[in-house]
């Protein structure tokens, strides 16, 4: 098995959406700790921290986001080649 995929992961594919919760989680998470550093645990640099962690990892979602579309629309003459432009077999 190689270490690398050939072609980026299709939006369907487990890889992509396992990315896609990774970075959700990651920006939920960075949220709650900065709403928790600036209210209860009385830490303005830490809950600074974390509201730029959590910015970067929301662009990094859009980012991936955009990325899996655009390479939906590249594939979408791959998926059934045997259908003409009229739908027909």
């Amino acid at each position: 098995m190689p270490l690398f995929r050939e072609t980026p992961p299709f939006p369907k594919d487990p890889l992509y959406r396992m990315i896609l919760g990774v970075l959700v989680f990651s920006s939920l998470a960075s949220i709650a700790i900065s709403l928790l550093a600036d209210n209860r645990w009385n830490e303005p640099v830490l809950a600074k921290v974390a509201g730029y962690a959590a910015l970067v990892s929301l662009v990094g979602y859009f980012a991936v986001r955009l990325l899996g579309q655009r390479q939906a629309r590249r594939r979408q003459p791959e998926q059934d080649p045997e259908q003409d432009n009229d739908g027909n077999a």
